[in-house]
């Protein structure tokens, strides 16, 4: 079908889910009663030629201006769709006013110019009231950047201080274990003193 493109039977001449006519075709004979009943008849081959050739002969031709009418078809689903996409543009650049009604502007961007309510009293008020917000906004975000300022700082100073006790452990950790280390040192020796005296004299006693 050339509208919704199903398949139909040869012989149909009006699609069976659409009911769209077939342009430029006509429909084809039945053929069931042309060929002759095989068991009666006696030539099967002469009879079987004969009906190919009516076959071919009876073959749906397209008409002459099909093609024509194909591309009318293709302009118009392309022109309607054109318009629907102009359509669809021209609404989403359309722009409605929420003051007066307008069409071509908003409260985004309009001014005493283009709106006639712009100087209203409902809609000074309402200026002023996002006026307010917006400072109310700015200055609770500047509250807020300060104390959390200050915060850091504060941590940064603990930080600092950790850092300086640490560093201060560190070093009397090292002075403490240079001074066991010199005592270790100093206790070797005294003892290997003592080791050696004690074999000297015991070497002078065997004599």
């Amino acid at each position: 079908c050339e509208k919704c493109t199903i398949k139909n039977n040869i012989n149909d001449v009006q699609c069976s889910m659409c009911g769209h006519e077939r342009f430029g075709f006509t429909q084809l004979p039945k053929l069931q009663n042309t060929f002759p009943d095989r068991s009666t008849s006696s030539s099967s081959s002469s009879s079987h030629s004969a009906a190919t050739s009516m076959a071919a002969s009876l073959q749906v031709r397209p008409h002459s201006n099909s093609s024509q009418h194909d591309m009318m078809m293709r302009k118009n689903i392309r022109d309607n769709g054109d318009m629907q996409l102009t359509k669809s543009s021209s609404t989403k650049r359309q722009m409605t006013c929420g003051a007066c009604g307008g069409i071509g502007h908003n409260r985004a961007n309009y001014d005493a110019v283009v709106c006639p309510e712009y100087n209203s009293q409902k809609e000074r008020e309402l200026r002023a009231k996002k006026a307010r917000e917006k400072e109310e906004k700015a200055a609770r975000t500047e509250q807020e950047f300060n104390e959390f300022k200050q915060q850091s700082e504060r941590s940064a100073v603990v930080a600092a201080n950790r850092k300086r006790v640490l560093e201060q452990m560190a070093e009397d950790l090292l002075k403490e274990s240079e001074t066991a280390e010199r005592l270790r040192q100093g206790h070797l020796k005294e003892k290997e003193k003592a080791m050696k005296r004690a074999r000297r004299a015991a070497d002078r006693q065997k004599r």
